[in-house]
């Protein structure tokens, strides 16, 4: 059975993979991040204007980390996912030590990228 503390574990394995990049991207409509992979690679783009950088990583990685256990509740992806990053982002915000993580962890992989 899988635990917050296992599956930020997860996500945190995700972000520090040599396969996973994080970069800016202006993103059209009222998408604040977006998420592409392709077999293990994982690209996370994130728009610098909108929404919070570790929120916007933690949900993306989600949706890529566990894409197979998510792809069988089709149109009910997205509700899971905001539950869990929900949840997920209570716990890091609860501890100054684990935000300073994601945010460094997130720092070293950002990459500069233009516009969508």
């Amino acid at each position: 059975m899988r635990t917050l503390a296992s599956i930020e574990k997860s996500l945190r394995a995700a972000l520090e993979s040599d396969r996973t990049i994080v970069y800016w991207r202006t993103l059209n409509g009222d998408t604040l991040a977006w998420v592409e992979y392709e077999g293990k690679q994982v690209e996370v783009a994130v728009d610098p204007m909108r929404g919070g950088l570790i929120e916007c990583v933690v949900h993306e990685l989600l949706h890529a980390v566990y894409r197979q256990e998510l792809a069988r509740w089709g149109v009910f992806e997205e509700c899971i996912v905001l539950a869990l990053e929900r949840e997920i982002m209570a716990a890091i915000n609860a501890s100054p030590r684990r935000v300073k993580w994601w945010r460094d962890a997130i720092a070293r992989k950002l990459e500069p990228l233009g516009d969508v």
